[in-house]
């Protein structure tokens, strides 16, 4: 050490740490994709079919959309009939205003967003403190 002066130690230090960053960030990338399309896949078996004709359209409908600004990246899991997510997860009543025996006609909720939720922010944590040694 006694040949190296405090001006290359430290921008040696500052390459290192820059290069351990670049590989840092495409590894989480890589993470979050692969966590997206696994959530994709656990949503889309979870999710309801429907009754009527062309059923299956929510269940098809389910899209991964990746987007990356500067150093930041996002992975959003959407479905393309948005308006019923929340109408399917939460239940809701119908237009009927009664349904049998004088009861409010409903659908019941068909929970199958909130648990993938769950389970990608679990497993996206873990893999990226597997990933960096932490």
């Amino acid at each position: 050490m006694a040949g190296i002066s405090p001006d290359q130690l430290s921008r040696e230090l500052v390459r290192s740490l820059t290069e351990y960053g670049k590989l840092a960030q495409h590894e989480v990338h890589d993470i979050l994709e692969s966590v997206g399309d696994e959530s994709k896949s656990r949503v889309t078996s979870l999710s309801p079919k429907g009754k009527r004709r062309g059923s299956g359209k929510y269940k098809r409908g389910w899209k991964v959309k990746i987007e990356q600004s500067g150093s930041s990246t996002s992975v959003t899991v959407h479905n393309k009939h948005y308006q019923l997510t929340h109408l399917l997860e939460k239940g809701h009543r119908t237009r009927l205003k009664h349904g049998k025996y004088g009861k409010q006609a409903a659908v019941g909720a068909q929970p199958h967003i909130e648990e993938v939720n769950t389970w990608a922010q679990r497993e996206l944590e873990q893999r990226i403190r597997k990933a960096l040694g932490g």
